[in-house]
């Protein structure tokens, strides 16, 4: 049975322009559906790239050490141990040395300032670091993140030995720790990099920390928020891991395996004596205050030679 319009329906004006009225609206409606749908899956892939791009800059943010998003926080003794005092390196603005723009750090004392004294201009080169100090005219070297274990690096005419290399998580991300050395006269020196945030002193001095030296690295900030602590790379160089192997780590103790030394000495990161110890038998030990924490240690022989390197204790 079939259905068919009857001569009023098709001869009528008013209903064909009521059918083309109501297929307008449908054309009008069904765009801006389409529009809709198009709008949107062009936001969700605005957003998408958003977040891919904002955390491929993150990453490298992270890896990179030459970034003007960060600041290295430290805190210093005062003369005579009578105080602590901030000290906060930070980047702020370019220059061109040489015909190479780089980033000028600065060292301010008070967090919320945005002037600082000048400290040296910076610029990355893959994953070596290069610094222009105030009284120099020319690039030297200050860092190789991507030295591998066993090559020599030589920074200010000081060559280093890689001697391990290994992986420290940052949030997500996964930085290269590198475990350096160098010998001077009878005395060794052990110490540590971390890609992207530098050495065990302020951000400008790749080489090792000594006793004297009374800065202690608190945290590194980016874009205002706490990325690395002081106590991470602890933790990254934690017991049983030792730069010396004749050395074990107890229960607040630090006891040291070493047939030929005389004596045993420990010192606080700060630089603060915590006692000594001589050898008996070729053994020694050293009860340590605080723990858990990192300390410095100086092991001494009959000849003077001196090695030198350091320990995580733990409370356990």
């Amino acid at each position: 049975m079939g259905v068919s319009l009857t001569n009023d329906w098709k001869g009528s004006k008013k209903n064909r322009i009521e059918i083309k009225a109501i297929s307008n609206s449908f054309v009008f409606l069904l765009s801006v559906f389409i529009n809709f749908l198009n709008f949107n899956s062009m936001r969700r892939f605005t957003v998408i790239l958003f977040l891919l791009l904002t955390g491929m800059h993150s990453a490298f943010a992270i890896h990179s050490f030459v970034n003007e998003s960060k600041v290295w926080h430290y805190k210093k003794w005062k003369q005579g141990f009578v105080g602590q005092e901030d000290k906060y390196y930070f980047y702020q603005g370019d220059t061109v040395i040489n015909g190479i723009t780089a980033k000028k750090m600065y060292l301010k004392f008070d967090k919320e300032s945005n002037k600082g004294n000048y400290q040296a201009s910076l610029y990355e080169d893959g994953q070596k670091v290069y610094c222009c100090y105030p009284n120099k005219k020319d690039f030297e070297l200050l860092y190789d993140f991507g030295a591998k274990k066993g090559e020599e690096v030589t920074i200010s005419n000081i060559t280093y030995v890689m001697e391990d290399v290994e992986e420290i998580k940052v949030g997500d991300e996964a930085l290269r720790i590198l475990y350096l050395s160098y010998t001077e006269g009878d005395e060794k020196f052990q110490f540590t990099w971390v890609q992207g945030f530098g050495g065990e002193s302020i951000p400008l001095n790749s080489n090792p920390k000594l006793t004297g030296s009374y800065e202690n690295f608190i945290c590194c900030e980016m874009d205002g928020k706490v990325v690395l602590e002081g106590e991470d790379i602890l933790k990254a160089i934690a017991t049983p891991k030792t730069n010396n192997p004749n050395i074990q780590v107890h229960a607040s103790t630090l006891h040291c395996t070493a047939p030929d030394a005389v004596k045993l000495a420990v010192y606080t990161m700060d630089a603060i004596k915590v006692g000594g110890a001589h050898f008996v038998d070729g053994e020694a030990t050293v009860k340590v205050g605080e723990a858990p924490a990192m300390y410095f240690y100086i092991v001494t022989y009959p000849d003077g030679r001196r090695e030198s390197g350091k320990a995580r204790v733990s409370e356990e």
